[in-house]
């Protein structure tokens, strides 16, 4: 079958650049200024506390695993959910590694894939995010393997990947028009003395068709605190308060990472050269013993040890919060980023960005929802309910006045 890699860019990536007509709106204050060659785009307060006039309805127009009689409906651990341009619903679920597929109206036309090593087949699959285009992609980590899958469930074309021995274990974040990859690549901790709290390792990178890696970013991953050793011997590792990983999203034009306190998005091109700083002015959130206080009532576990609370009360928390915890591109091109909120419950607020990285406003999407895909008209979630029950939802967005 000819050029893999160019079947599976466009297969991911059609209608990449759809947005880059629009002209920016800078009535809220946007300046723009070059630094050694990098474009740095500052949006005014103002810019970032304007809602937009678009509307999510609080209603799902479709929801799949509502019905708990429905096995095709019946979700565990899933890998990646995403809408085709013939409004097809594809849902990879992690449990029995198959491939659902849902008619737009949200019932079940066919399933495909399962365990095993043929084509269509997978070990450790998940979907990659596209946008809009006619077939999900699919990369077995496993197998280091991408699977094109059409609409109607046929396997359109396989492609096992050379990758170097650094990236077999990495998260495939999406292809480029070009044929380059884009992987996050984490390496674990290792034992460290009392009370010291590191980073883990981790890596941006883009490798080519031909397998060479170029790592673009390492910004500093997620921390975790060592406990002293506890009755019998073992030492643990807890959550460092409000810290998370990097965000990224990979876009038709390379790559949008957040970075430091995670204030700021940069924007690198497909060669992996930074292009674009976009800021938002917006003042630090600094710790309080309130929400220190806030953050501990909702992730401690339940019926925990007083030695491990007494463990706990020893984690030296960061002075600010972050800003950012999820980037997202829409079927447009438009970058959407998150606000980061201690309790999950407020999670819903996130920042709009136009093609040249001025922020827009805001627009307040379902809290409980985890985006998979915002695309011209609707957004793709999963969420769980009260059970833990995994469901996904598909809501209306309706974009008046357009950027």
């Amino acid at each position: 079958m000819p050029q893999y890699w160019f079947t599976l860019s466009v297969v991911i990536l059609t209608a990449a650049c759809g947005a880059g007509d629009h002209a920016p709106d800078t009535s809220y204050g946007v300046t723009t200024r070059d630094s050694a060659g990098i474009t740095i785009v500052t949006s005014s307060r103002a810019a970032t506390e304007s809602p937009l006039a678009w509307r999510v309805p609080s209603e799902p127009r479709v929801t799949l695993g509502a019905d708990p009689t429905d096995p095709a409906g019946q979700f565990h651990r899933i890998r990646g959910a995403a809408v085709l341009a013939d409004g097809t619903l594809a849902v990879l679920d992690g449990a029995t590694l198959e491939l659902r597929l849902f008619n737009p109206d949200g019932t079940h036309r066919r399933t495909v894939g399962g365990a095993g090593d043929g084509p269509g087949e997978f070990r450790q699959p998940h979907l990659v995010p596209g946008r809009g285009s006619d077939a999900v992609v699919i990369y077995d980590r496993q197998r280091a393997r991408l699977t094109a899958v059409a609409a109607d469930g046929q396997v359109m074309a396989v492609r096992t990947v050379d990758l170097p021995p650094r990236e077999r274990n990495a998260e495939l974040l999406g292809l480029l028009p070009d044929g380059k990859l884009v992987f996050r690549r984490t390496v674990g901790y290792v034992g460290l003395p009392v009370g010291v709290w590191e980073a883990e390792s981790v890596a941006f990178v883009l490798v080519d068709s031909a397998g060479r890696a170029h790592t673009v970013a390492s910004p500093v991953g997620r921390r975790m605190y060592y406990t002293e050793h506890d009755e019998l011997g073992q030492q643990g590792m807890l959550d460092v308060p409000f810290d998370i990983e990097p965000a990224a999203a990979a876009s038709a034009r390379g790559l949008f990472l957040t970075m430091d306190e995670r204030a700021d998005v940069h924007a690198y091109d497909a060669t992996g050269t930074l292009r674009r700083i976009l800021r938002l002015s917006i003042p630090p959130r600094v710790r309080t013993p309130e929400l220190v206080a806030e953050y501990y009532r909702l992730y401690t576990p339940k019926g925990i040890t007083p030695w491990y609370r007494e463990q706990q009360s020893r984690i030296p928390a960061p002075e600010v919060l972050p800003l950012i915890d999820r980037l997202v591109v829409d079927d447009l091109g438009l970058l959407w980023a998150r606000r980061y909120d201690v309790d999950p419950a407020d999670q819903g607020l996130w920042f709009v960005f136009d093609p040249e990285g001025a922020c827009q406003g805001t627009v307040r999407l379902p809290a409980h929802l985890e985006v998979e895909q915002i695309g011209a008209d609707f957004v793709l979630g999963i969420r769980r309910d009260a059970f833990d029950v995994e469901q996904v939802d598909l809501y209306d967005l309706q974009r008046e006045p357009a950027i």
